[in-house]
């Protein structure tokens, strides 16, 4: 990726997330003030610029931060001002790791809830915005913590060998971005489905309405009976 371009994309970032955000994420979290220099914000910015960038490895974002860059994210550290920060890919790691998926979560809500205000409407004078909504569902290794958590498909028969994972998610029609996904297991008590995706939606039952009506037209087909009883229920 080329540096205007990279220039751009955090400009966005800062706008969409700024600072006071991470802050408050961190206070509403109970955490002491980061000490170090891959701190949240710099370390969810150094995770985008990798996946933006194809080319990217954990050295070479390693080496903007050595190289000082960007100067906007970086705190002030005796490292940083002295040039003496490590090119080791291990601290960034552990930032990382660090990196809990409550914390993730928060931000990419906040960064779609920003991109996705300025989107276009689905259809000239339409007013509202459509989303389509796919699931998809993943055979995982049949470990028996694997199997409690996600348990296996049963019939007749009994129950069958490999845990299976679902995925759910809702792309907007127009912009192609997409909400964050709904995953757990397919089957069971806590299975995931279309209405947990309605649950857990931050966009107004009206987009639900929309997304709806063209996610039928798209895939030849009407909605099961709970989804449309669950979507009757909570949009009214």
């Amino acid at each position: 990726m080329d540096q205007p371009r990279a220039g751009q994309l955090l400009a966005l970032f800062r706008v969409a997330a700024p600072p006071e955000f991470f802050r408050e994420l961190r206070m509403a979290s109970g955490l002491r003030a980061e000490g170090g220099v891959y701190t949240v914000e710099v370390t969810t910015w150094m995770l985008m610029r990798q996946r933006l960038d194809d080319k990217a490895t954990l050295s070479t974002a390693v080496a903007e931060v050595t190289a000082g860059r960007p100067q906007a994210l970086l705190p002030s550290h005796k490292r940083l001002e002295e040039g003496t920060l490590s090119s080791n890919t291990g601290a960034y790691s552990k930032a990382r790791q660090r990196l809990d998926k409550e914390t993730s979560g928060e931000v990419a809500d906040r960064i779609f809830n920003y991109l996705i205000a300025d989107a276009p409407e689905a259809l000239p004078g339409l007013g509202r915005r459509a989303f389509l909504l796919d699931g998809s569902s993943l055979d995982l290794p049949a470990t028996p913590e694997l199997r409690k958590a996600y348990p296996p498909a049963q019939n007749q028969h009994g129950s069958a060998h490999f845990p299976v994972l679902r995925i759910v998610a809702a792309t907007d029609v127009v912009t192609g971005m997409a909400m964050q996904p709904c995953w757990g297991p397919m089957y069971g008590d806590q299975a995931v489905s279309e209405q947990e995706w309605l649950r857990k939606a931050s966009v107004g039952c009206r987009w639900v309405r929309w997304w709806w009506r063209i996610a039928t037209l798209a895939f030849f087909r009407q909605p099961t009976m709970p989804t449309a009883r669950a979507i009757q229920r909570w949009c009214g």
